[in-house]
């Protein structure tokens, strides 16, 4: 069945411009060209776009690109009750989520594709005529983007934690895992001063605090990657991704820190050693939150 086409926010269709991207060869394996996808970095990301339903879906089978909420609508006729001679499929999202190299952008779908009945002014009829139509787009709103990689070079290593990090990276007890900490903005100390707390208990003693927003809990990591490169001589520590999902609004997100429990089942705070600190500013708004890590990983120590 058509719909009347949605109405949307006043100023959206007057910021509308075209996204821009670089796609990226993936030239270490194999003789190319033809390389493959190694994903996309974003050359200018408009506040409303109209993203093409058939490029998204290419798009998301790289793996550079998320269509958030999806489902399938079919439809066999049109608005006359004439059938089509195969059915028309329009694919639905509430979002749509660019995993560029350089951070993560997040937009919010306003408009979907499919069949729509929309009022045109009719000047010479002096009134309104209803107008059939097939948007095979997405028309979306930026939200939020990008959010930087999580990086070694940002901010810095907890005093404690100074030439320890890659040895409690290698997770040298029985249950032990990485434990990934959000700070708010609200209260959080110097990066001097935050440095100095040798546990995580007593760094929320003091005046930071982890957010309060629904969506948000600390995530325990027991896949952890210690790479020893002696040709560089250096050690790469990298772990997985972590994506909150769906965090209501209401505290804003400042730090992200790499903490190292040594007793997932028994221990407290005060058993959890603060490894690093990162900047990861985040104003939540109800959509999926992730901190991605950039290729050299969580850390490298030379």
């Amino acid at each position: 069945m058509p719909r009347n086409r949605p109405a949307v926010p006043a100023g959206v269709l007057e910021e509308k411009s075209t996204l821009r991207i670089r796609r990226l060869a993936d030239k270490s394996a194999g003789e190319g060209p033809p390389w493959p996808s190694a994903g996309v970095t974003v050359l200018e990301a408009p506040p409303a776009h109209e993203f093409d339903m058939r490029w998204c879906l290419d798009a998301e089978r790289e793996g550079w690109l998320e269509l958030t909420n999806k489902r399938e609508v079919v439809v066999w006729a049109a608005p006359d009750g004439r059938p089509h001679p195969s059915p028309y499929v329009f694919v639905e999202a509430d979002g749509i989520r660019i995993r560029a190299e350089e951070g993560e952008y997040v937009y919010r779908v306003l408009r979907q594709p499919g069949q729509h009945l929309e009022p045109i002014h009719d000047a010479e009829r002096s009134g309104l005529e209803i107008e059939y139509r097939i948007d095979w787009f997405y028309l979306a709103e930026l939200v939020r983007g990008p959010l930087p990689p999580i990086s070694g070079a940002a901010n810095g290593i907890f005093n404690i934690s100074l030439g320890r990090f890659a040895y409690y990276a290698t997770l040298p007890a029985a249950a032990d895992a990485l434990v990934v900490v959000i700070l708010q903005t609200t209260g959080l100390q110097a990066d001097a001063t935050l440095r100095d707390h040798d546990d995580l208990a007593a760094l929320l003693a003091a005046t930071n605090d982890e957010p309060t927003n629904t969506g948000y809990v600390r995530k325990t990591v027991t896949a952890v990657t210690v790479t020893v490169d002696d040709t560089n001589e250096r050690v790469d520590v990298d772990h997985a991704d972590q994506t909150w999902t769906a965090v209501a609004a209401g505290t804003n997100w400042a730090k992200l820190l790499e903490c190292y429990d040594d007793d997932t089942g028994a221990g407290t705070d005060a058993n959890i050693r603060p490894l690093s600190f990162h900047d990861f500013s985040v104003t939540p708004d109800g959509s999926d939150i992730t901190a991605v890590y950039d290729a050299a990983g969580i850390m490298r120590a030379s």
